[in-house]
């Protein structure tokens, strides 16, 4: 915003001014608030301490918890699962089964059992290296059974139990047939060892079932052997009978034809026999089917109705289908019962054909009648061929009989029948008997189904905690809080830092910057003081935007105030007047804070008389305006300290007050109280060309600044801009930043010398007559002018 773009009003007194005009009475809109990627980065570098913290926070935290967590190692071992090929088939789920077994044998690895044996193993391997340990200097050649490794630390020595194990321990599918076995311990060779036992017991447990398998199937093959060994001695023992009781003298029958084949002519003949028969019967019931149908049948036929002929050849047509499929099949059979659901719905379509018909009686061949007739047909030539088959079957099976010495025929097909038993039971025997030697080979061999495929290697790095990934964690979780709280404090932040946050939360236009000086500086008129310095260059810059909103034009009153008390109002007025005075103005600084006055200690003086005993008519105006050791620059007191100061400030004798002083001298500085505490800057702001608001940097509140400006457009005041004072350097604000007066920290040292390493109050150096003289040689040179 531009105050040098805003066009000239009046004041009140009919005097212009060239300042802002009027604003509208009441509340202002809230100015645009713009999305700024800026922002956020000076809300980061503002606010970077708030990460810091944060960061260092949690990763101290973290070291901390390093520091203290127990080292945990983790030693694993593999085992391969032998499963039969066959094994590799798909289950419904759409798995493959070997998977299935190998989560089995996961259980059985980390079941409760393996973890007692495990434990057992390792208390056996304890005692033998006790028993028989190694003299001095001797070196192992291998590696034991449960993973001996080189000299464990005291705290190995403790006892394995099992709950230790099953807490510690993890088994993994790592192939379709590898399992991964991992202990967790805080000693990697007690993991190691551990780890190697549970597999040994796994081992062991798996040869234990194979044997105790095959043991089982030793007893079971034993027992099915002695049955079969008794059933050849019966079956041996009725063949003798059966060759006695049948005088069967020939002890080789295999000479001649072979009673087996004998057996299978006479038993292909006896079911050609049979088939011949079911044929037969068939045929039979063929033939009185046809003997219950007509050749012929009368049906009733419309005349020259073409709809009811077609209706009626459908009909037909579903009863021939009919005959074939009943020819074919029985009553009960799905097509049959669909095509006579088909047919009686044709019937009852022609049945509710109601239009009225010429009906006349014909004859017609009955389809029944005729496809029985194809079908009887077709049974006698299969009744034909089976009575030929069966014929010449039975004639084959005599001719082989003939060949036998004269025995009656059954007797020696019961021969045969025998015979046949006896080589069925010495195949099973020679089959069981096979099984039982292998069975024994593998009882002997102790191989089980799983063999170890690695052993456990000692660990060298622990799992956890692990120090870098959890610092890393804890340093980026502390970022991400940080950036968090920083992002929240800048929304929940109302207080105003820089020009831009001042624009766009309370609409005023930021006139400069004072930045923060030391505690002797801040109690002295530093422009007066050291005028090079930092302090003294920020007021010259509020002193250069104040004349450039004002086009050179006459600038006579101006009311300094705040949102509260201690941000500097009373100095930035004080060193306000002194840029002032040293452009040669004639400049008078008024105290108007009638209740807590401090201008006179400033500058050295009384407060009496001043601005209260003008104002109750207890002073003339000439003994209470005071000259200051700074040239041009006069100085009027509050003097007493007021029962009742907005009384004062808003009677008649105030406004003709104001009227005198600003008719004497080129500027009059106002210096008011806050003006959210009191009424005292609101009742001056109509007769002041602008009001002045100090800010202190990062204190204000946008919802104060708001407020004290509304209150003074409603008090029909006009507010020239705000003055940001206390400003710190090292804040990292981009306003005060880029100003750069670190570079020129030379002259600013040379100033500081000059005047003693430090701003000093500036004494009053000359006599109330004297600074009365001043006023009345002003009023002079302003006539004549």
């Amino acid at each position: 915003m531009d105050l040098g773009d805003v066009p000239r009003s009046g004041n009140g007194h009919g005097r212009v001014t060239g300042y802002l005009p009027l604003p509208p009475v009441g509340p202002a809109a809230p100015p645009p608030v713009t999305a700024d990627p800026r922002f956020y980065l000076r809300m980061l570098r503002k606010r970077g301490w708030v990460v810091v913290l944060f960061v260092v926070v949690a990763v101290s935290a973290a070291a901390v918890y390093v520091s203290t967590q127990p080292r945990v190692y983790r030693a694993t071992a593999y085992v391969q699962v032998l499963q039969p090929a066959q094994v590799l088939v798909l289950s419904s789920s759409g798995k493959p089964q070997m998977q299935r077994a190998m989560s089995t044998e996961a259980k059985n690895i980390s079941s409760s059992i393996t973890a007692a044996k495990a434990c057992e193993i390792l208390r056996r391997s304890k005692e033998s290296a006790v028993g028989t340990a190694p003299p001095a200097g001797s070196a192992g050649t291998g590696q034991s059974s449960a993973g001996a490794s080189d000299a464990a630390p005291a705290e190995d020595e403790r006892e394995v139990t099992t709950p230790e194990i099953l807490s510690s321990l993890s088994v993994t599918v790592e192939n379709p047939d590898i399992l991964r076995v991992s202990i967790e311990n805080e000693s990697a060779d007690r993991a190691k060892r551990i780890a190697d036992a549970v597999v040994d017991a796994y081992l062991e447990r798996s040869r234990e079932a194979a044997s105790e398998e095959a043991a089982k199937g030793e007893e079971f093959l034993l027992r099915q052997m002695e049955a079969l060994k008794h059933d050849m001695e019966r079956i041996e023992a009725d063949t003798r009978k059966f060759k006695t009781s049948h005088n069967i003298r020939d002890p080789n029958l295999d000479s001649l034809v072979g009673p087996s084949a004998i057996l299978d002519y006479s038993t292909e003949a006896e079911r050609a026999q049979t088939d011949l028969q079911a044929a037969a019967a068939e045929l039979a019931s063929l033939q009185r089917r046809l003997q219950k149908e007509s050749p012929v049948r009368v049906v009733r036929k419309p005349v020259n109705d073409p709809l009811a002929i077609g209706m009626r050849q459908a009909v037909t047509d579903a009863e021939v289908e009919l005959a074939k499929l009943q020819a074919q099949y029985q009553d009960a059979h799905p097509l049959v019962r669909h095509q006579k659901a088909k047919l009686a719905e044709l019937r009852a379509q022609l049945a509710a054909y109601d239009k009225p018909q010429e009906l006349v009686e014909s004859t017609e061949p009955n389809p029944m009648y005729e496809a029985l007739q194809a079908r009887i047909r077709d049974q006698q030539t299969a009744v034909e061929s089976l009575r030929v088959r069966a014929s010449m079957l039975a004639q084959l099976a005599a001719k082989k009989l003939a060949q036998k010495p004269p025995n009656s025929p059954d007797a020696f097909v019961g021969l045969a029948r025998l015979q046949h038993a006896r080589e069925i039971a010495e195949k099973t025997y020679v089959g069981l008997l096979e099984r039982l030697q292998e069975l024994k080979i593998q009882k002997a061999s102790e191989v089980g189904c799983a063999r170890r495929l690695d052993w456990a290697q000692r660990p060298t790095y622990p799992i956890r905690p692990a120090p870098k990934r959890t610092l890393a964690m804890a340093a980026m979780i502390g970022l991400m809080l940080g950036v968090s709280v920083v992002f929240l404090m800048a929304c929940t932040d109302t207080s105003v830092s820089d020009p831009k946050e001042l624009l766009q939360r309370t609409g005023m236009v930021a006139l400069g910057f004072i930045p923060e000086g030391s505690r002797r500086e801040v109690s002295a008129v530093v422009a007066a003081a050291a005028p090079k310095g930092a302090i003294a260059e920020g007021f010259r810059r509020v002193r250069s935007h104040l004349m450039s909103a004002y086009h050179g034009e006459a600038l006579r009153s101006l009311a300094i105030t705040s949102t509260r008390a201690n941000e500097g109002k009373s100095l930035v007025s004080a060193n306000l007047a002194v840029v002032f005075a040293q452009l040669g103005w004639r400049v008078l600084l008024v105290d108007t804070d009638l209740r807590r006055p401090s201008l006179h200690r400033v500058f050295g003086m009384e407060a009496s008389p001043g601005v209260t005993e003008l104002l109750v008519g207890e002073a003339q105006l000439d003994s209470a305006i005071r000259a200051t050791s700074v040239p041009n620059l006069l100085l009027l007191p509050s003097g007493a300290v007021a029962l009742h100061p907005a009384e004062l400030l808003s009677s008649p004798a105030m406004e003709a007050l104001v009227s005198q002083l600003t008719a004497r001298v080129d500027l009059v500085v106002f210096d008011t109280p806050p003006a959210l505490m009191f009424t005292d800057a609101e009742v001056l702001a109509p007769q002041m060309d602008g009001v002045v608001v100090v800010v202190e940097q990062g204190k204000a509140s946008s919802e104060a600044l708001t407020e004290l400006r509304e209150l003074i457009e409603r008090a029909r005041g006009r507010v020239a801009g705000a003055v940001l004072n206390k400003v710190k350097p090292m804040r990292g604000d981009y306003y005060y930043r880029h100003y750069h007066y670190a570079d020129y920290g030379h002259y600013y040292d040379s100033d500081r010398k000059a005047t003693g390493n430090g701003a000093k109050a500036v004494p009053a150096a000359v006599e109330t007559t004297t600074a009365a003289a001043q006023v009345a040689s002003g009023d002079e040179e302003r006539d004549a002018s």
